[in-house]
């Protein structure tokens, strides 16, 4: 995916999630407007490989187990669900 390492789907093999090699985000797939919470809440940023924005991937900056963990489970169920 982009390049990058992944985790995917076993249901689907869909993607989920990615770690951003420059900078040790996890990035994960999520509906648009959850991603966008996200953001604007500053818990998340956009995820713009070379500068162009990938409106259903979030990248979570800091380290927080819990909130990873969530976000992957989010993240298979939206893949999961929009295959």
């Amino acid at each position: 995916m982009m390049g990058h390492q992944c985790l995917r789907t076993v249901r689907t093999n869909g993607f989920v999630a990615t770690i951003e090699r420059a900078t040790g985000d996890v990035v994960v797939k999520l509906p648009k407007q959850r991603g966008q919470e996200l953001i604007d809440s500053g818990v998340g940023r956009s995820f713009a490989p070379a500068g162009k924005v990938f409106r259903e991937w979030v990248s979570v900056p800091d380290i927080d187990e819990p909130t990873w963990a969530t976000l992957l489970e989010e993240s298979i169920e939206f893949v999961d669900g929009s295959s």
